[in-house]
């Protein structure tokens, strides 16, 4: 269908007149006027009169118009050249769209036109970066740039230098080739490698297998296919705490996309499988690649996806870097799933009653935050220890998960009411910013110190007027609470609850003797 468009323009069109392959040259044709009228048809642009060009509104077409082949529009390009060809022509460039790395930012794209001219800009926004280009020896040498500052975080084109060179590759895993600029890789679109392929990583023959798994088991994450290799840093966000653990392991439940596989199986602990190569989104550290061996995960089911985020959350902080787990990572297991029967086995088979895992977390802490009566006290009464304390200071008897029958069993066992983690928290503090009135009152009885503070200044009165908790703010009071201490910021327990409004508390705490 044919639609005619009325183009008000209120400045001077600087237009180019198109030119044909076989003269290269330009000329500048200036234009000033109130109307131009374009005919859009079929999704093609085309200037009346026709000796005019036209720049496309989204501003990633060329100056020049001339055909759908040449080059030198970009809407409809696919690869038509050979992708197996190692060697850099202008052809090349010119055959397909480059698309900017997905991990720094999904829709840039990098347009070469035959008239040398080069631009990195998106379907929407339009032009960020634009120059010219040449091509000697296997290399892209850009020159007369500009950029926006939006892009420049990406690629960082310094405007002083003459000229910015562009390294092209072949055998890229995921793409045939890639272009890079500044460190920020291009890939030739529609050169995506598919499941089968080949391709090659850290000079190790690899096979393409894009797919998506969950781990069955906890799994070290390696810098090269060998349990001898170092082990990689990874951050995992726990939602119980809402905090990250650092970790080199991937803990059962994770989800993660593989890249590719060894060509080969390798034979471990009586399992054989290859190696795979798999990229994960990282909070902290971006996008991170490593190894990980093969048959510790399962094909993802996204319907089993709740199932996954509960094993995940049941193994934060127990996961071990070894996948040829010791009897004492099998009992942290067993007391985690709550598998009596297993820890007892463990145990008469003799294992270390106090194992601990990446971040210190013990087989008794473990039982403790799921409710395992059974399993905690048959723990204790195996020798383990009461005391012990996490990496980060965590005690068993700090659960904030609040089972009183548990907690009554650790203080019987001679577990200290008044141990602080690295922030200072106690078990009471951890009781009163979880509401658990009969662990608080029960702690107390048992000699926990009220008026204790962490290391920004608060108290479980604090904490329990901060949340709202009134029946414990009554018991602090009763057994002799401070009213008017002051945390680090110099805020006191009245000063939060008439933050937020509880007002039966701030009488309370009024009655007390608190100062407003």
């Amino acid at each position: 269908m044919e639609k005619t468009i009325r183009l008000i323009l209120g400045f001077t069109l600087l237009l180019l007149v198109s030119c044909t392959k076989d003269d290269s040259s330009t000329s500048i044709q200036e234009i000033t006027t109130e109307e131009l009228e374009v005919t859009l048809e079929e999704d093609i642009l085309e200037v009346e009169p026709e000796n005019i060009t036209y720049q496309s509104e989204d501003k990633m077409m060329s100056t020049y118009r001339e055909s759908e082949v040449d080059g030198v529009s970009w809407r409809n390009r696919e690869i038509t050249y050979n992708i197996e060809d190692e060697n850099l022509s202008k052809e090349k460039l010119l055959s397909t769209r480059w698309i900017m790395d997905s991990t720094v930012n999904q829709y840039a794209l990098l347009i070469f036109y035959s008239d040398d001219v080069f631009k990195i800009g998106t379907y929407q926004g339009g032009v960020d970066i634009q120059g010219n280009y040449r091509i000697e020896n296997s290399r892209i040498y850009l020159s007369n740039y500009n950029s926006s500052e939006y892009m420049n975080q990406f690629i960082n084109l310094d405007e002083s230098e003459t000229e910015s060179e562009i390294d092209f590759r072949s055998n890229n895993v995921e793409f045939s080739n890639e272009l890079l600029l500044n460190g920020i890789k291009f890939f030739p679109l529609g050169s995506e490698k598919q499941n089968g392929d080949n391709a090659v990583i850290q000079d190790i023959a690899v096979i393409v297998d894009k797919n998506v798994y969950v781990f069955n088991e906890n799994v070290r994450f390696t810098t090269a296919p060998s349990l001898d290799s170092e082990l990689i840093n990874i951050n995992l966000y726990n939602e119980i705490t809402e905090g990250q653990i650092r970790t080199n392991t991937f803990i059962r439940g994770t989800i993660i996309n593989t890249i590719a596989k060894t060509d080969y199986s390798e034979e471990i602990n009586d399992k054989s499988s290859p190696w795979y190569y798999v990229v994960i989104t990282d909070g902290v550290e971006g996008f991170q690649y490593g190894w990980v061996y093969g048959a510790y995960f399962d094909p993802y089911i996204k319907e089993n996806e709740s199932i996954y985020l509960e094993e995940l959350r049941n193994g934060m902080g127990l996961s071990s870097e070894d996948e040829n787990a010791s009897t004492g990572d099998e009992l942290l297991q067993a007391a985690r799933d709550g598998d009596l029967a297993e820890v007892e086995r463990l145990l008469e088979a003799g294992a270390d009653v106090n194992p601990q895992g990446d971040y210190g977390g013990t087989a008794l802490m473990v039982a403790a935050d799921h409710g395992h009566v059974e399993i905690v006290e048959l723990l204790i009464s195996a020798g383990a220890d009461v005391n012990l304390q996490s990496d980060y200071g965590w005690t068993a008897l700090m659960s904030k998960y609040g089972y009183t029958e548990i907690v009554e069993m650790l203080i019987n066992a001679g577990a200290d009411v008044n141990a602080q983690n690295d922030w200072g928290n106690t078990a009471l503090m951890n009781a009163a910013d979880g509401g658990q009135a009969e662990i608080a009152e029960l702690l107390i009885s048992e000699g926990a110190d009220v008026n204790m503070q962490d290391d920004d200044g608060e108290t479980a009165l604090s904490i329990a007027a901060d949340g709202g908790q009134a029946e414990i703010v009554e018991m602090l009071i009763n057994a002799g609470a401070e009213v008017n201490v002051q945390n680090v910021y110099g805020d006191t327990a009245l000063m939060k609850a008439a933050e937020w409004g509880h007002t039966e508390i701030v009488e309370m705490l009024k009655n007390a003797g608190a100062v407003e």
